[in-house]
This record gives C-alpha cells, structure tokens and sequence, in this order.
C-alpha cells in the first residue's frame, strides 16, 4: 500500500513539474543544442504531424502532443537512455511514457512523412538537375548520387523471434545492426533510405533488390546514361560505377581520383547525420525491436533532410566518421552482354574526363 501512495505521489509530482516546464522558454542555442531545431521550424514540424498524431487513438492523452514530439526529437538528438530523456527537466516524464513517445513520433514520421522530404529523382528532369550538380561540384558529369550502406547498432534481437532472427542481425565486425541503404546527392541531401535489412546483408545484395535499381535499369534501357557512384563492394553495372581495383592508364587514374572525390560525399553525409542525431551512433545503441529501430532510423534521416531543404546550416557539428571498412567483395553481374556494356561504358567515360 505504502508503495502505491509513493507511486501515486511520484506521478502527481511528475505531471505537475512536466506542466509547469515550457521548452519553449529556452534560448535560441540552449533549444537547437537539445532538439537540433530551431524553434520556430520545431513549430512547424510539429504542425506537419500533428492530424496524423490526432488519428491515431492512444493511451498518451495526458501528455500534450507537441511535448511527445519535443521528447523523441530529444532522444534522437541526444541518444540518451529513455530514463534520461524523461528525467530530463525539459520533459519530466516516466521512462515508460518516454518510450510510447518515441514510438509513436518515429512511427508517424516512418508511415507519413518520410516519403515526402526522401525523394529519388525518378523523371529525366530531375535526374539532370541533380547531375548538374556533380559536374559543377565535383567535375564528374551524369552521376545523379552516390549510394552506400551504413549500420546502425541495435540491442541484440531475442533469441526466440522467428522472423527477426537474431543472427542475421550480427554485422561482420561482430555486433547487432541494421544495414542501411542510403543514396545522396552532390549536396549532400539523401535521395534515398532502406533501413530495412538486417547487418549481416551484403551491400550489393541490398542493391540487388532495390527499387531504385530497377528505376535505373528501366532508364538505361530506355536510353538514359545517368548513374549512380558506388564503393568496390557493389558490382559495376551501367548505371552504377564503381572504381577500377587496379587502374593502369592516365584515364582510368583520373577517373578513380574524381569518383573517390565524389563518392566522398555519402560518407560525409552520414557523418553529419550520426553529428545531429546520436542516437545513430554506434556506441549508442538503439534499445528495441529491428522494425521500431529501421523506423527511428528513418526518422533521423527524414529530419536530416527537413533541416536541409529549410536552409539550416548542417556546418554547426562536426561530421562523425565511425570506423567501418567497406565492403571489398561484391555478388558481380556475371560475364554477359549486360556486364560487357557497363566496363565499355566506364571505359568510354574516363576517356572523355581527360
């Protein structure tokens, strides 16, 4: 009994202390450095989901929902523990409730509004406009992207998930993963996200059932020579150059020194993402279940890019590169037609860069 009058008090006190803060009344930097925001684009992020938040019937409705989106903004910022993140005097809630807040945001985040700020460019117009960027940025004409994989540490699976089996979730430097599936453009906006697959799946066996593979390879049959930058771990195809493995001629030494330039740039794209959103560090680890992690995921990639195209400066962090060798044998197409036009293809291009 002494126990649940202490609980009863406890909870009393929480809701009152929690009511009586507003993160609001923080200073511009004291804000941003919490949420990673600024406040008056933290409003607007908040009224973007607000209808989808009001769908949804749950058991939160004493917490306020822009204090639900200020909480898991705050764990994706800061990738505390959930027990910090509440007991923060911010937000001053249970850990319990911190969790169903995180939960709920990156869920509606996930299903509702990833697809509209993650966008491949799937007509020949936007494919030109984002290889005009790689020829101004880089000098590396008709590259449309640079795509590479990145993992994202998790908490072990349970050893009795059946469908999310807990050794397929041990990446090859021997801890638990997602291996993420990531595309950027010359500015370093993400065009594509799949934080799907479990971290012992092969880059190139990502690729090899990629939507956006099967865009390409619809485009280059259709006569488009748009391609995307890849490290030696995917196989070289026609529209996805990877670098020579053993280059000989003034070409192909070239062609190399630009591609790793350009290709240089999903790397740092995920170094400034794991900067603003720690909760993608390694040694973070995200506490949950594969399909809430790919969605939490999710969401710091689609907040990355909403940062972006509202014209927020990513420069304030500085890019957090966390070792990973690249993968270095890819599943290659074999010895047919189609292969035979993709190194003809890489040929032809790095004569005409000299």
């Amino acid at each position: 009994m002494d126990n649940d009058i202490w609980r009863n008090s406890e909870r009393l006190r929480l809701r009152q202390l929690r009511d009586s803060c507003d993160p609001f009344s923080l200073d511009e930097i004291k804000f941003r450095e919490h949420f990673r925001i600024p406040k008056a684009l933290a409003l607007e992020f908040i009224d973007e989901l607000l209808p989808f938040m009001i769908e949804e019937d749950d058991d939160l409705g004493s917490i306020p929902y822009y204090l639900r989106v200020l909480i898991a903004l705050q764990f994706f910022a800061k990738g505390s523990y959930q027990s910090a993140v509440g007991a923060h005097n911010i937000c001053n809630v249970s850990q319990p409730t911190t969790s169903r807040c995180i939960n709920q945001v990156s869920k509606i985040i996930d299903e509702n509004i990833a697809k509209k700020y993650i966008k491949f460019p799937v007509d020949a117009a936007s494919k030109a406009a984002k290889a005009i960027q790689f020829q101004e940025e880089f000098d590396f004409p008709n590259a449309i992207g640079c795509i590479d994989c990145v993992h994202i540490t998790i908490v072990a699976p349970s050893d009795n998930d059946s469908d999310r089996p807990k050794r397929l979730y041990r990446c090859r430097k021997n801890f638990y993963s997602i291996n993420v599936e990531a595309i950027c453009d010359a500015q370093l906006l993400f065009l594509w996200v799949n934080p799907r697959f479990p971290g012992s799946t092969h880059d190139s066996a990502i690729w090899r059932v990629s939507p956006v593979r099967e865009n390409l390879k619809n485009s280059f049959n259709s006569g488009e020579h748009y391609f995307l930058i890849g490290d030696s771990g995917y196989p070289l195809e026609p529209f996805l150059f990877t670098p020579y493995p053993e280059p000989q001629s003034r070409a192909e030494l070239k062609y190399n020194k630009l591609h790793k330039k350009a290709r240089n740039s999903v790397e740092r794209a995920f170094g400034v993402l794991k900067a603003k959103f720690r909760c993608c560090l390694k040694h973070r680890v995200l506490h949950y279940h594969p399909t809430t992690a790919a969605k939490i995921i999710n969401s710091c990639f689609t907040l990355y890019n909403y940062l972006k195209i509202h014209g927020i400066d990513m420069d304030d962090v500085e890019p957090i590169f966390e070792e990973i060798t690249p993968e270095e044998t890819p599943t290659l197409i074999p010895e047919n037609e189609y292969y035979r036009t993709a190194v003809l293809n890489r040929n032809n291009y790095s004569f005409s860069l000299l």
